[in-house]
């Protein structure tokens, strides 16, 4: 059995069958993924498994710095 989810896999997690609609779904919904050299989404079982044991929580974002901030005009 492969690290990753099976295109099979994949279409039950996202209900889509087309490889761009299951990259929207998984980005959408936060879900880390790679992208093949081929175009294919990438999804560890193991996270999979982990993400909905742990009640389907999404990863946080980790927080970016607003940059703006420093580079406000002076009144």
């Amino acid at each position: 059995m492969s690290d990753y989810l099976s295109p099979v896999e994949l279409f039950e997690l996202t209900g889509r069958r087309q490889r761009p609609a299951q990259i929207a779904w998984l980005k959408a919904n936060r879900w880390r993924h790679a992208v093949s050299d081929r175009g294919d989404p990438r999804v560890l079982r193991a996270y999979r498994d982990k993400r909905l044991l742990d009640g389907d929580t999404p990863v946080a974002e980790p927080e970016r710095p607003n940059f703006a901030r420093l580079f406000k005009p002076a009144a």
